[in-house]
């Protein structure tokens, strides 16, 4: 039986979805390997974004937007 291949992405929207239907974000935090603070940033996103969170989702591109602004 082949290893089924999951993007990270794929991985994240699982567990909100697992947290949706009630699951504890204790233990979908310890089953993936995270901490429960890089676990609520997750949840935090999700819910402000509504997409899978960190999709496309990067540090610099935040300063890229604020320059932007600022012109």
């Amino acid at each position: 039986m082949p290893w089924k291949a999951s993007k990270p992405v794929d991985l994240r929207m699982e567990m909100m979805v697992r947290l949706g239907r009630g699951e504890k974000l204790t233990d979908l935090c310890r089953e993936s390997g995270i901490s429960r603070k890089t676990g609520e940033k997750l949840k935090k996103r999700f819910k402000e974004l509504g997409c899978p969170p960190a999709c496309a989702h990067s540090h610099c591109l935040a300063g890229v937007r604020a320059r932007r602004i600022a012109r």
